[in-house]
């Protein structure tokens, strides 16, 4: 039987990263001796072309070859060597380049998260609570788990390493982490050569390493992976003390990618530690608000802060210094404004842990913003007060159309230090935060009491369409009970319902300040969970009160004789508790309950409220139901008691 496996006589592998021009001076240089004489290598390259049906050739690595090595590599393929057998690897961005010149196509899936989480609990299997406590690191930074596991077992090797050195504890500063991750391999190699040295003396020790690889990481970064034609070198990790094991960085390859990045930020940060480079040319340079730079720039602003405390937050007041002064510019400015605040915001989670608190104070304070917008801005119908401020006038009318800013999205998890440094600012009056997509969510808004308790500049908050619901309802309302400033509060479209009503109509009750409260495209009308939608005699009435075989009055007296002793059905309804607040309220005279689902019983307590309320001017309603006429009547009886201006829509 005929074999179907060629006979292969000569086994050639080269390392892609050094081929840097033709593939013989590769072979020259990566595999004959230094001493051979040149017969005898020109007679061995006459063989390999005389014999390319027994020679399997093996380019290991396409992603560390430059776009032009990797057009040469199609052309050895095709012309210069067409009958070799060629074995080539890459990841599969690279590998769609040359499938051209390929038979066979096989794919590797690597290490996948499943993998790594295994690997994990096979490391600490009689340390079950360290793989607990790892793995709950890795389920809390998301990015990072992306990071680590997909096709790379030496990060995931690594981080188990520090695990065990830190006994499981971790630094909540992303920069932290992976400084601890460099340390902990540069411990091993210490250790391997009998030395001895602290953590931040290692950081000196090996210092001109770090910056060598920073700089070439800087280059490729801004380069871009694929686009420089310029030859930057390669960036190889192995150089450094202690990844012995590790692999090449260049082109496309993700394997070490967050470490390159890690590396460009050290190159940048110790270069404005020497004052090599001006740190307010780094804020005013746009071309790091965008990846990859911009996850350069927050390793850089991590190690500064883990180096120099007074670096770290001379990085913040620049950007506060340059945001104030973009605020005062031109409509083109804004989404500049927009996208320093919220990579100052960003550059929060990257400092290191014990100068965070410092770093968020300073940036609350250095803000002299009056007006802030976050997001797509649109002002609502009812909105007749233009905020009288320096800041953002002179493109409001521009912006109004939903504007949206660039990385948005991110901004839902940076509500935690955002609120934190309202805390310490003085000058902010109106900030809207509303948007169709990247929802703070109920977390984001239980952020937010701890600023309203303590800001006193906060007038107008607008949180429109942000999915904050019942939780993040009832932590608003704590603050609200205490704070006397804000005066407009929008939080329509945000799934409240009505135990989310029953939180803020208590603070309603206590607050002394409000006087514009915004509730529209809620549920505050509905009934709790579980409970029929309208009791079975209010139906009735409605119903003979529609065919005309009950009058208004009656209608009224069969309500009144409903509701009492009827205490806890009054109570399922979201507006009732609103309603009784109404009552000693002094102080609101703007209420928008527009689409809330209210019917004929809730709109009867409602009515029944404005009896003995005296400040109540503006009340947009609900739009026209089946109840609508029904509902209509109890209002036009309330106006024989106090109508000042009442507006139903």
């Amino acid at each position: 039987m005929k074999k179907l496996s060629p006979q292969i006589q000569v086994l050639l592998s080269l390392k892609c990263g050094e081929i840097s021009s033709d593939i013989w001076k590769a072979i020259d240089s990566q595999l004959l001796p230094e001493d051979v004489d040149e017969q005898s290598k020109e007679m061995f390259f006459k063989f390999i072309q005389e014999n390319q049906s027994k020679v399997l050739l093996i380019l290991d690595g396409l992603d560390d070859m430059s776009p032009d090595n990797l057009q040469m590599i199609s052309q050895l393929v095709k012309r210069e060597l067409p009958r070799c057998y060629f074995l080539l690897t890459a990841e599969r961005a690279t590998a769609l380049k040359v499938r051209e010149c390929c038979g066979t196509w096989l794919e590797i899936l690597g290490f996948t998260e499943e993998d790594g989480k295994k690997f994990i609990c096979d490391y600490f299997k009689d340390q079950e609570s360290l793989a607990k406590k790892l793995l709950d690191l890795l389920d809390e930074f998301d990015n990072l788990r992306k990071e680590l596991f997909p096709g790379n077992p030496i990060y995931t090797a690594l981080l188990c390493l520090l695990c065990k050195d830190l006994n499981g504890v971790f630094s909540t500063s992303r920069t932290q982490l992976y400084t601890e991750m460099i340390l902990c391999a540069l411990r091993r190699n210490e250790t391997i050569k009998g030395k001895s040295s602290s953590d931040e003396d290692l950081i000196e020790v090996y210092k001109d390493h770090l910056t060598s690889l920073g700089l070439i990481a800087f280059k490729l970064q801004r380069k871009g992976d694929s686009d420089s034609e310029e030859d930057e070198g390669t960036l190889n990790i192995k150089e450094l003390p202690g990844f012995t094991s590790a692999q090449t960085v260049r082109g496309t390859s993700r394997l070490w990618y967050g470490f390159q990045q890690y590396f460009a930020g050290f190159f940048l940060a110790f270069q404005i530690l020497s004052g090599e480079i001006d740190l307010n040319a780094k804020v005013a340079d746009e071309s790091y608000f965008e990846p990859p730079l911009r996850q350069v720039y927050l390793f850089m602003s991590g190690i500064l802060s883990l180096k120099s405390k007074e670096k770290a937050l001379d990085l913040v007041k620049s950007i506060c210094s340059r945001i104030n002064s973009l605020a005062l510019g031109n409509a083109e400015d804004v989404e500049e404004l927009q996208m320093l605040l919220l990579l100052a915001l960003e550059c929060s989670e990257y400092a290191a842990s014990k100068h965070r608190d410092h770093y968020i104070l300073t940036l609350g304070s250095s803000l002299k913003l009056e007006f802030l917008a976050i997001g797509k801005l649109s002002f609502p119908r009812d909105y007749h007060e233009p905020p009288k401020s320096n800041a953002f006038i002179k493109w409001l009318d521009e912006y109004s159309a939903f504007r949206t800013c660039r990385g948005w999205s991110n901004f839902a998890r940076l509500v935690g230090p955002f609120s934190e440094a309202l805390k310490h600012n003085t000058t902010l009056n109106s900030l809207h935060l509303s948007d169709t997509f990247g929802k703070i969510g109920p977390f984001g808004a239980e952020a937010f009491p701890g600023a309203l308790k303590v800001n006193s500049s906060l007038t107008n908050l607008d949180l429109r369409s942000n999915q904050i619901g019942a939780s993040g309802a009832q932590a608003l309302s704590d603050a609200l009970e205490v704070n006397t400033t804000l005066t407009k509060l929008d939080l329509s479209d945000n799934d409240i319902t009505a135990s989310g009503t029953k939180f803020l109509s208590k603070a309603i009750k206590l607050n002394t300040s409000l006087t514009t409260l915004n509730l529209s495209y809620n549920k505050v009308g509905e009934q709790r969970q579980g409970k029929s939608l309208c009791p079975q005699e209010i139906s009735m009435t409605l119903i003979l009160h529609q065919i005309g075989r009950c009058t208004l009055p009656e209608a009224l007296k069969k309500l009144d004789e409903f509701s009492t002793g009827m205490v806890e059905t009054m109570d399922d309804y979201g507006l009732f508790s609103l309603s009784e607040s109404l009552k000693t309220n002094t102080t609101l005279t703007n209420l928008n309950l527009k689409d809330n689902e209210i019917d004929c019983v809730a709109a009867y307590y409602l009515s029944e409220s404005l009896k003995t309320n005296a400040t109540l001017t503006t009340l947009f309603k609900w739009k026209q139901t089946s109840f609508y006429r029904f509902q209509m009547s109890f209002f036009g009886s309330y106006s024989e008691w106090h109508l000042d201006v009442l507006k139903c829509e």
